[in-house]
């Protein structure tokens, strides 16, 4: 079931998965009063089957049939959906609290709970999911430029992040500075680099760091 409400300051979808229809169709009038896009799910499964892949927004239950809330945030961590997550429940205990909030969980919020405190938290999860989305578009084109090298401009490109001079790579590669400095400008110009410094700051932010916590929640 579909509510489409875009404004220029809130373009992502928020879905909701509950199993209560009339608690999903209220938490649907609150956000769409608010100018949030929602679009509404009975089960997590269901939701599974009619997620596109956009990047957007999920407030989901815990308690309901078949696959359950704790289950779906599985599911979301092991095939690394675009999507930020927030709990609205009244069945959390401590364990589902510290594994959803492990998992990257924006917050697990308690049934009944203020309408004001849960649009705000609604707005918060918005905004971060803004910057995990813009982090995620920018890691994957940086990827797609690393792809984009051949074999020899990857040497390059490795032994430039290293911290090696032109010269230096030349030794290591068994090859003259001036075939290096070649090479050299075409990782740059396909990486779309206008110094060393930069590139390395590019790879670090962008790859480094995501290596470095391939266990973390989707959603950081």
């Amino acid at each position: 079931m579909h509510a489409k409400k875009n404004t220029p300051s809130d373009p992502l979808t928020i879905h909701i998965v509950d199993d209560e229809p009339n608690a999903r169709k209220a938490l649907q009038r609150l956000l769409n009063r608010a100018g949030f896009t929602t679009e509404l799910h009975a089960s997590g499964s269901e939701f599974l089957e009619n997620y596109n892949g956009e990047p957007a927004c999920l407030i989901l239950d815990l308690h309901m049939p078949g696959l359950r809330g704790e289950k779906l945030v599985e599911e979301i961590l092991q095939r690394n959906l675009n999507l930020v997550v927030l709990v609205v429940t009244g069945h959390a205990t401590v364990a589902s609290a510290v594994f959803l909030t492990r998992a990257g969980a924006i917050d697990v919020i308690e049934k009944p709970f203020d309408n004001e405190h849960l649009l705000e938290t609604v707005r918060i999860m918005v905004r971060k999911a803004r910057r995990v989305f813009a982090h995620r578009a920018l890691a994957q084109d940086f990827k797609a430029r690393i792809a984009s090298l051949t074999s020899r401009e990857k040497d390059v490109f490795d032994l430039l992040l290293a911290g090696f001079s032109s010269a230096d790579i030349g030794e290591q590669l068994n090859v003259s500075k001036k075939t290096v400095d070649i090479h050299r400008s075409r990782v740059m110009s396909k990486m779309g680099a206008a110094s060393v410094a930069e590139l390395i700051v590019n790879w670090t932010t962008l790859v480094e760091r995501d290596q470095a916590h391939p266990t973390s929640g989707p959603y950081l």
